[in-house]
């Protein structure tokens, strides 16, 4: 197994939009220095508490203060980018890079994001198209004309001055492509599934991981493709302190507390999709709070504890290739999480790394 944080970027209201930009910076540098192999930056265009419309420029940023770990989108939503426009800025990146960049895709899961792009409910039929697209622009070695559903271009190759030609990639024939998924039965893992990109499951801790690698293998198998487990991200809440009572105290005394309480939870109950933090839906809503969560779901607790829940979900589900740590908005007592982060990597990441994947699973793409 191995090892990476997303940076999703959240934002408590106090902090500037700079501030939570030097934040997630200086959650990636602490990343790179403990041994996390990779870090993903989240991309919202309409929710105040997520503000990055641009993780790349992030993503640039880090590249000059961090030395080994690769940085990506976690994810550019394809519906809500020209892709001619965005296959050229991910070719540059991943020059910038130097073979330290991955792209992660999605179609978009929030509504105030599609309602801004007006994109009618074909967000998944955009996303696909898309990077079709910008996939054509990196490996086309003849001119072309795209006529699509949703975007056109001309490709022309260079006349003899050069002019016309394009950049592609410095990863041939391009960098790795991972996909982001929260619902059971994600339609875009299915796509992922098809297209050979790596899954990426956004699981909060009701995500029906099952569900999730279900949909990827019957995609790939539909495509003739070997689904692999090694590839397979899982996204959790992960926090990790001396004791269990000392990690819980000062975990519900974070800025994800006050996150989920008045931010996530209030968006789920509404919209009655509480099951994607739950599991199930809840007989009494309201008693869903962090505190319920931190106490019932997440990986909160000892080195001991952690490893624990991480590894009976890894095992009830098959296993995956790499997990993933939420990182918070926790400038205001930023050592805690820098501790949880280093114990992390040097107490619990070495005895997970030692998990098997379920052998069956990791070339069928089915359960055990």
């Amino acid at each position: 197994m191995k090892f990476g944080v997303f940076v999703v970027p959240y934002r408590l209201e106090h902090h500037s939009v700079n501030e939570n930009f030097e934040w997630s910076l200086d959650v990636i540098r602490s990343a790179d220095s403990y041994g996390f192999g990779e870090a993903w930056i989240g991309e919202h265009f309409t929710l105040p508490m997520e503000p990055c419309p641009a993780p790349d420029l992030l993503i640039a940023s880090a590249l000059r203060e961090t030395e080994k770990i690769k940085l990506a989108p976690g994810a550019h939503i394809l519906p809500y980018h020209h892709p001619v426009d965005l296959a050229h800025r991910i070719a540059y990146l991943d020059h910038m890079a130097n073979g330290r960049y991955m792209l992660g895709i999605g179609a978009g899961a929030f509504p105030t994001d599609a309602t801004l792009f007006d994109t009618n409910g074909q967000n998944t039929e955009m996303m696909v198209e898309a990077l079709d697209l910008i996939t054509r622009i990196w490996t086309s070695t003849e001119s072309f004309e795209f006529r699509g559903d949703f975007w056109n271009c001309n490709f022309n190759l260079p006349d003899e001055s050069g002019r016309g030609s394009w950049l592609r990639p410095l990863q041939q024939p391009h960098p790795p492509i991972g996909v982001a998924g929260t619902a059971p039965n994600s339609i875009s893992l299915g796509v992922a599934g098809q297209k050979g990109w790596m899954p990426m499951s956004l699981n909060y801790g009701g995500t029906s991981l099952d569900s999730h690698w279900t949909v990827y293998g019957e995609g790939a198998a539909a495509t003739g493709r070997t689904a692999s487990r090694e590839d397979w991200r899982v996204v959790q809440v992960i926090y990790v302190a001396e004791t269990d009572e000392e990690a819980r105290r000062e975990f519900l005394g974070s800025s994800a507390t006050t996150i989920f309480d008045d931010y996530t939870i209030p968006g789920l109950r509404r919209a009655g999709r509480l099951s994607l933090l739950t599991g199930f839906e809840p007989e009494s809503p309201d008693e869903v709070t962090a505190e319920y969560l931190c106490d019932r779901v997440w990986a909160v607790g000892s080195p001991d504890t952690v490893y624990e829940r991480i590894a009976e979900s890894h095992q009830a589900c098959g296993g995956w290739g790499t997990t993933i740590m939420f990182s918070f908005d926790d400038q205001d007592r930023p050592e805690p999480w820098r501790q949880s982060m280093e114990m992390f990597m040097a107490e619990v990441a070495p005895r997970l790394a030692k998990l098997p994947l379920t052998a069956q699973a990791a070339h069928t793409g089915r359960k055990s």
